[in-house]
C-alpha cells in the first residue's frame, strides 16, 4: 500500500478522513499527510496529488466507504475488514485493467465490483432460503434491505451536483434560471415544464437520504448543461468532458455516430472535437452494435456473448457459408466495429 487512511471524529460526529502517503526512508516508515476530506470538504486538491498507483487505492478506497453509506448507512468511521487473499499477478492485471479502462472512461474499481456481486449474490441466496424456511430467515432483510431488488442504484454524485450548482451561481436569479430550463426543457426535448425556483436548490444541494431516493430524472443534467453553454459558462471547468459528453447523450443522440458527433461540435463549441469526449459518442455506439449482436437494447452483453449470440442466428441463416461470409457479413453489419481483430478472432474461434 502506498497511501494511508485515517479517520478522525470530530465534536460535530462528523467523520474527517486524513490522507497519508507511506514514505520509506532509510529503513523507517514515515507518513506524509497530503490533506484531509469529509462530506461537506472536497477530496480533490489530494486527488491533484496522487500518482496513478495511488490514484488506484484512493477510488478504491472512497468506493468502499459510498458503497457501505448508500447501501447500508454506515459511516465510514464503523467499516468493518473483510480481507480477501488473491494471486499477485490477479492484483497487477487489475490495476492494469483499471489505468486502461480510465483511458476510455469505462467504469471500473476493483472492490466496488466485488461489493456490488457479493451484495446481489447475498441477495439471491437469502431469497432461496426464504423459501425454505417458510420467509423465517432474513439477514439482509433484517436490515432494510430488498432482497427481491437485484439492480444497484447508484446517487447523484457530488461531480454531477456541480453542474446544478454552478448554474444556480451563473444566473441572475432564480426566476430567471427556471425560465431557461423550462425553455430548453420544452423547445429543445419537448419536455414538460416542471421547473420552479425552489426546485434548485434542493435539487443542486441534495444529499443522505433525499440524495438515495433520487428525487429528479438524470436528463435534468443534460438541461443543465444546455442553461451553462448558453450563459457562456467553460462547461470542463465544472466537471470533466467525459461527463459533459454522457449527459448530453442522453438527449441528444443521433442515428449515426457521424451525426451525433458533428451536433455535438456544433452545440459545445467549447469541446469540439476533444478525444475523451469523441470516446464516449463512440463507446456509446459500439454499446448499441453489442445490444443488437445480443438482440436485447436493454441487455448490456459481454462481447464474447454478445458474438457468440449473432454468429448462432447467422449460421441458422447461412448453413452453408463458410468463416470468411461470416466476417465479412459482420464488417458489413457492424459498422462501429468493422476488423476489430478481437472480435474477428472470437468469430474464427467458432469455425
Amino acid at each position: 500500500m502506498k497511501l494511508k487512511f485515517r479517520i478522525e471524529m470530530r465534536k460535530i460526529k462528523q467523520a474527517r478522513i486524513v490522507v497519508l502517503r507511506i514514505l520509506h526512508k532509510d529503513g523507517k516508515v514515515i507518513e506524509k499527510a497530503l490533506g484531509s476530506f469529509s462530506d461537506k470538504r472536497s477530496y480533490e486538491p489530494i486527488v491533484k496529488q496522487l500518482t496513478t498507483e495511488e490514484l488506484y487505492e484512493f477510488e478504491n478506497f472512497v468506493s468502499v466507504m459510498n458503497f457501505s453509506k448508500f447501501n447500508f448507512n454506515c459511516p465510514v468511521d464503523e467499516l468493518d475488514r473483510l480481507i480477501i487473499k488473491i494471486a499477485p499477478e490477479f492484483k497487477k492485471a487489475l490495476f492494469k485493467i483499471w489505468k486502461k479502462a480510465k483511458a476510455h472512461d469505462i467504469d471500473f474499481i476493483p472492490e466496488s465490483q466485488m461489493l456490488s456481486f457479493l451484495l446481489n449474490k447475498a441477495k439471491t441466496v437469502e431469497q432461496q432460503l426464504a423459501i425454505f424456511t417458510q420467509g423465517e430467515f432474513k439477514a439482509l432483510g433484517s436490515l432494510g434491505v430488498d432482497i427481491a431488488d437485484l439492480h444497484l442504484p447508484l446517487p447523484a454524485t457530488k461531480e454531477d451536483q456541480k453542474l446544478l450548482i454552478a448554474a444556480i451561481e451563473n444566473s441572475q436569479s432564480l426566476d430567471q434560471l427556471t425560465e431557461l430550463f423550462n425553455t430548453i426543457a420544452v423547445q429543445k426535448y419537448q419536455k414538460a415544464a416542471k421547473f420552479k425556483p425552489h426546485h434548485f436548490e434542493y435539487l443542486a444541494h441534495a444529499t443522505g437520504e433525499q440524495q438515495k431516493k433520487q428525487t429528479f430524472p438524470k436528463w435534468y443534467y443534460t438541461i443543465a448543461i444546455d442553461v451553462l453553454n448558453k450563459l457562456g459558462v467553460k462547461l470542463d471547468t465544472i466537471v470533466s468532458p467525459t461527463r459533459i459528453a454522457k449527459h448530453w447523450l442522453r438527449l441528444n443522440k443521433k442515428e449515426t455516430f457521424n451525426l451525433t458527433l458533428k451536433a455535438f461540435n456544433q452545440q459545445i463549441i467549447s469541446l469540439k472535437d476533444n478525444p475523451l469526449c469523441i470516446q464516449v459518442i463512440k463507446n456509446a455506439f459500439i454499446d448499441d452494435e453489442l445490444a443488437k449482436m445480443h438482440k436485447n437494447p436493454q441487455v448490456s452483453s459481454p462481447p464474447s456473448i454478445a458474438i457468440e449470440r449473432w454468429l448462432k442466428r447467422w449460421k441458422e441463416k447461412n448453413p452453408t457459408l463458410d468463416q470468411k461470409a461470416a466476417i465479412q457479413a459482420f464488417n458489413t453489419e457492424f459498422t462501429m466495429l468493422t476488423g476489430n481483430p478481437f472480435l474477428i478472432k472470437l468469430i474464427e474461434k467458432h469455425f
